[in-house]
């Protein structure tokens, strides 16, 4: 859900992920690129504010 949300792709990997190897690799891997993410959006957010103030 959350990742549908924040508009990640790719999600099928952390499900066999947590298949194959288990909640130790699938759980560190997606909060790791949500984070990338969440980040690059906030980036984002900066950049545009940036250029809609100069």
């Amino acid at each position: 859900m959350e990742g549908k949300k924040l508009g990640m792709k790719r999600l099928w990997v952390y499900v066999i992920a947590s298949l194959t190897v288990g909640v130790s690799l699938a759980l560190p891997l997606f909060l790791f690129m949500r984070e990338r993410r969440r980040a690059g959006e906030f980036n984002l957010v900066l950049l545009l504010h940036h250029h809609i103030k100069a």
